[in-house]
């Protein structure tokens, strides 16, 4: 601890000397700051007497005491400051201001012609003629000759001093720091560079003098020599992590590309199940079941994105209600139940949307919705035996959006279907809540909508849900509308969505209505056909995504200028940054899932700059 001791020693003698001179200059300053203080008030006031005593005597001579008395007021209102006091000979008083009778009075007969007399300087003079006393006159100025007053009017010694304490301070401290500080220090510096070969691993030790003269600078020597090693082994371990998070996120993204690949051949193999009615039953349901699995292998592998994305934004969108294209949000909660009931392979779940429901757009809280349907599909699981089915449906009307979901599970008595949705009312379910049912009753009022319940003891239970229908959003294609002698130009990096198409363009007989269409796996080959080849009317199907191209197909829809003969076709359709870009090029969007059920309807060609002023009109509105 000598260094310690020694600076302590240095500081306190410092301080006490600078405390010593500061004390001592205070005191003779302060002294002769209350000299000066009541010397000038005393100039004051026998100024102000000398220049009022001629006038008094000549009043007190002809006994005109009024006039006294009215000087002695206007002296006062004049110098507010000032107590006046004016008495005959015999000590009647003529004129006293506010506090004249407790600072005068009790020094009346007194022969001072000067006191001090609580916080007042006070002179007197006898009024008199011929050394004939007429009477007295008393002037009093309050001074304040208190500390503050005094470091107030010397607030530049009190700098001065301070000045003298640090330049003390920093003259005694000087030597001793050099010698015992500066120098050990210099060599703790020096031994930085062998430090930072030691943590970028090119020596194997850490070479730290440990002998610096002083029991404190050893120890800090000491606690580098640890913390070097320590951080090493955070180094190591950091290093380790960072290689981890690599691999997660290389994983992640090749869960998201492979997601965004199979998505495509999926939307194939579902309009090939719709038409499969020739094959043998099992061989059907085979082929079904199998594409329903390729669908949640695809959204399971989107999932790990999804909830980070849900992490990270939950407490926003908690209770943000937003316009959602029901049958999507479907298709992903019903792949999840599928998942996480996978060990029950008697249980079914599946969702099925008729034609009506493309297009089913609702205003719901998309969190809040997911959180309802799934308690609802828990429940229905939970009420089936050993094998059940449970199926959600989609169905669309003018004005409203209708999710049935049905089981055949054991059903609930007729007696209190009425209470299934009361608060805290639960039924056949141990150590169940009640709030499930009465959660989703709730939030469906607060959406507008509506819940009813139908079931049949033995027989399952059947919910609907009746959801307010919502106006589909701007970028959204309600149909596919194509006119003669058109040509259509599909970009997608996937073979199985050209399938798709073809296929679509068969149904609707395009040939007779001289429709052709091209197909193109590259940007880069469609783009020098734009720039090459114009027609009167065209179509550009695009994808998002471009496997291995750099651009992208919004990117090169921009680049060209071509957004009013555009159509995006991506599975990246819930992406808001995609939503708003499409707005801003004018471009419409379509789910890539819905490819195989887009409405596509042939106008005749004298339609046509009506329907293009129709989109343009409508875009330029949302914008």
């Amino acid at each position: 601890m000598r260094l310690a001791s020694q600076l302590n020693r240095i500081f306190i003698v410092a301080i006490s000397t600078s405390i010593i001179i500061t004390f001592g200059f205070y005191f003779i300053l302060s002294n002769a700051h209350k000299h000066q203080v009541i010397a000038s008030a005393k100039q004051r006031l026998n100024g102000l007497i000398d220049g009022q005593l001629p006038l008094l005597v000549q009043e007190f001579v002809n006994d005109k005491f009024y006039a006294a008395l009215m000087r002695g007021q206007s002296i006062v209102k004049e110098n507010k400051d000032l107590e006046i006091g004016l008495y005959r000979k015999d000590g009647s008083a003529i004129y006293e201001s506010n506090k004249a009778k407790e600072i005068f009075r009790s020094h009346f007969e007194q022969s001072k012609s000067d006191f001090l007399e609580n916080g007042f300087v006070v002179v007197s003079r006898q009024i008199s003629i011929l050394r004939e006393g007429l009477g007295t006159i008393f002037f009093a100025q309050p001074v304040d000759l208190s500390m503050a007053s005094f470091l107030k009017s010397s607030l530049l010694f009190a700098l001065c001093i301070l000045l003298f304490s640090l330049l003390f301070l920093f003259m005694t401290s000087r030597t001793l720091l050099s010698k015992s500080v500066v120098k050990p220090i210099m060599e703790l510096t020096g031994a930085i560079p062998n430090i930072r070969e030691y943590l970028r691993g090119m020596t194997d030790s850490v070479n730290i003098p440990t002998s610096l003269g002083s029991t404190e600078l050893n120890q800090v020597a000491e606690t580098i020599h640890m913390v070097s090693k320590d951080l090493k082994k955070a180094l190591l371990r950091e290093y380790e992590i960072q290689l981890k998070t690599e691999k997660y996120v290389a994983i992640e993204q090749i869960s998201a590309q492979v997601a965004h690949d199979i998505r495509s051949p999926l939307a194939a193999l579902n309009i090939l199940v719709r038409h499969i009615e020739a094959i043998p039953e099992g061989e059907r349901i085979l082929l079904r079941n199998s594409v329903k699995r390729i669908q949640d292998i695809a959204n399971n592998l989107s999932l790990m994105k999804q909830e980070k994305k849900d992490a990270q934004s939950i407490s926003v969108r908690a209770h943000k209600i937003s316009i959602e294209l029901l049958p999507s949000l479907l298709e992903s909660i019903v792949s999840e139940k599928r998942t996480q009931y996978r060990d029950r392979s008697g249980i079914s779940i599946e969702d099925q949307c008729d034609q009506s429901s493309y297009g089913a757009f609702v205003e719901i809280e998309p969190v809040e919705f997911k959180r309802m349907i799934s308690n609802i599909i828990n429940n229905a699981v939970e009420a089936c035996h050993e094998e059940g089915k449970v199926v959600l449906t989609v169905s669309a009307e003018d004005t409203k959006i209708l999710l049935t979901i049905e089981d055949n599970g054991r059903g609930i008595p007729q007696n209190i279907i009425a209470k299934v949705c009361d608060h805290n009312f639960s039924f056949g379910k141990a150590g169940g809540s009640g709030l499930g049912l009465f959660h989703a009753k709730e939030t469906m009022k607060r959406w507008g909508g509506d819940i009813t319940i139908d079931s049949e003891e033995g027989q399952g239970t059947t919910l609907k849900l009746s959801f307010k229908r919502a106006k589909a959003p701007v970028w959204f294609l309600p149909k596919l509308t194509i006119f003669p002698n058109t040509m259509m130009l599909i970009l997608d990096d996937d073979t199985s969505i050209h399938e798709v198409w073809k296929r679509r363009f068969r149904e609707s007989d395009f040939t007779r209505y001289n429709v052709m269409h091209m197909h193109f796996t590259s940007a880069k080959a469609l783009s020098f056909l734009l720039e090459n080849q114009k027609w009167e009317s065209y179509y550009l199907l695009s994808d998002y995504e471009l496997l291995g191209e750099q651009e992208t197909g919004l990117d090169l829809i921009e680049r060209l200028n071509i957004g009013k003969h555009s159509i995006l076709v991506t599975s990246h359709f819930e992406e808001e940054r995609i939503r708003t870009r499409c707005e801003l090029l004018g471009v419409s969007l379509l789910p890539k899932g819905l490819a195989g059920s887009v409405p596509i309807e042939i106008l005749p060609h004298s339609l046509f700059e009506e329907e293009s002023e129709r989109r343009e009109d409508s875009i330029h509105e949302s914008v």
